[in-house]
């Protein structure tokens, strides 16, 4: 996910783990061993122990993650590929194409190293495998063959001194149960801080490094409170042990760049600081409720396919609406994003359906998918107030989504699923038909009128004298709640 209106997107960051090899357990399970070295250069060697083929048929060829994102040729830091047979005989080396399979069907196991030098830019300090000095994290995704089971068995040994921080289940010290390797993170460093949060069902572990304008204690307040307001949204989140990791960026310099990333149950936010405390909590603020609606949707989700315009333009507007309700952007903020995302739809070059635009995500720009899928999100709140009289909100629909299609039920396309969905309202039809199946330009101007909002000079903002229907949708969006904060303070 990367961010269109706001500094630069998500983090995490990579980790660094010394595996020390443990006895093979049973025929199904694959075993995983990594030892991460930080010289003379840093990396993780890796042991993967194979399961025994069914009965019925021979191993699948395994290959490694070649691209994530923007992030390309991540191949290349895969070397020294040794295949061994059941014995613990050295059987063969292979060197590595992108993208080449490798036949293991006669194997017992494979051993390799990943070098995890970091690369330059700020998408690669939040969605792949890095290590640092002092710290670092491992998306399993990049470090252990595809083609293997999404379930293995990994022992973490990591430098002495350091912490490894994950939400898998321990089932003894340094044996990690993975349910899910593609979806899993582990962090891992000396200095991180971990404070053990709650919030209704979910433990949450904010696991921070380095020092920051604000206080562990001011961090761990504002994780909870953004994670409460999406408990309201849309209950319990189905993760019972959650990790938000916060790090400072280091690729670039200056004040108020950040990257993120939110992948299975782990945020991860990697920043600079700002100059004041107010305005780095203002930007803690927004990272958190970008990244922390991702634990819900997507992840949340039992959907495949590239209905990004969706869960990253639902995202950005719904964080807009809750940094309103928080009392930590002004609406008039709420407004000048709504424009600056309009600027940009409609100056966008390609005029792709969001469908179509959000399977070519990474082959463009983002800020096309975000802007537009923020606007369509508002479009539809603007429609479902409306209608309702305030009664159902773009909210209710993201709820329903969670409801209908979470983790525990049958897998579904998510476009289909997203789209069948909106059509359920009769309001909503036009907005699919025009501006999500179809590519028309938006029309902002006829769309606010209702809501007492007007377009002029690039900017949106709200009639002198509105009507009551017109106060009431606008109270509805957060107008007068940060309002009335507004005038109690004067």
């Amino acid at each position: 996910m990367t961010r269109i209106l706001a500094p630069i997107r998500t983090v995490f960051f990579t980790s660094v783990v010394i595996l020390q090899f443990f006895t093979i357990l049973s025929a199904q399970e694959t075993e995983v061993e990594i030892k991460v070295t930080l010289d003379p250069r840093p990396s993780a060697n890796v042991r993967v122990i194979l399961p025994r083929p069914a009965s019925t048929g021979g191993r699948s060829p395994l290959w490694f993650l070649d691209s994530y994102g923007s992030e390309t040729g991540l191949s290349k830091r895969v070397s020294d590929i040794l295949l061994f047979d059941r014995s613990g005989t050295l059987v063969r080396r292979q060197d590595l194409r992108p993208l080449e399979r490798i036949d293991v069907a006669d194997y017992g196991e494979i051993r390799y190293s990943v070098e995890l030098t970091p690369r330059q830019g700020q998408f690669s300090e939040a969605h792949i495998s890095v290590l640092r000095d002092d710290t670092g994290q491992l998306m399993l995704d990049d470090i252990l063959p595809q083609g293997i089971a999404k379930a293995v068995k990994l022992k973490v040994d990591a430098p002495a001194g350091w912490r490894v921080i994950h939400t898998e289940i321990e089932t003894q010290p340094g044996a990690i149960e993975i349910e899910d390797h593609q979806r899993s993170v582990i962090y891992l460093g000396s200095g991180i801080r971990v404070h053990d949060l709650r919030s209704g069902g979910a433990r949450i572990k904010l696991a921070i490094s380095g020092e920051w304008q604000f206080t562990d204690a001011d961090a761990a307040e504002m994780v909870r409170s953004v994670f409460a307001q999406y408990e309201k949204i849309f209950g319990k989140v189905a993760a019972p042990i959650l990790t938000v990791r916060l790090q400072k960026l280091v690729s670039v310099s200056g004040f108020g760049a950040w990257e993120a990333d939110t992948r299975g149950r782990n945020v991860t936010i990697s920043s600079t600081d700002m100059p004041f405390k107010s305005q780095s909590l203002q930007r803690l603020h927004e990272q958190l409720r970008h990244e922390i609606f991702h634990l819900w949707v997507p992840n949340g989700l039992n959907l495949t396919g590239s209905y990004d315009w969706f869960y990253e333009g639902f995202a950005l507007y719904l964080s807009l609406k809750a940094g309103v309700a928080a009392n930590r952007i002004r609406f008039d903020d709420y407004l000048d994003t709504l424009s600056r995302a309009y600027s940009i739809d409609l100056i966008r070059p390609s005029r792709l359906s969001l469908i179509e635009a959000s399977r070519e995500r990474w082959k463009a720009s983002n800020t096309d998918i975000y802007a537009r899928g923020m606007l369509v999100a508002f479009l539809c709140d603007l429609s479902l107030l409306e209608r309702s009289k305030g009664k159902i909100s773009v909210g209710d629909v993201l709820r329903r989504a969670y409801e209908r299609h979470g983790v525990s039920k049958s897998s579904m396309d998510g476009n289909e699923a997203i789209v069948s969905l909106l059509r359920e309202f009769a309001e909503l039809r036009p907005i699919v038909d025009r501006y999500i199946a179809g590519s028309e330009p938006i029309d902002l101007e006829a769309a606010v009128k209702t809501a007492g909002l007007v377009y002029d000079k690039s900017m949106l903002r709200v009639v002198a004298k509105p009507s009551g229907g017109q106060r009431d949708l606008l109270e509805k969006l957060g107008y007068n709640s940060w309002r009335k904060l507004s005038e109690g303070k004067r």
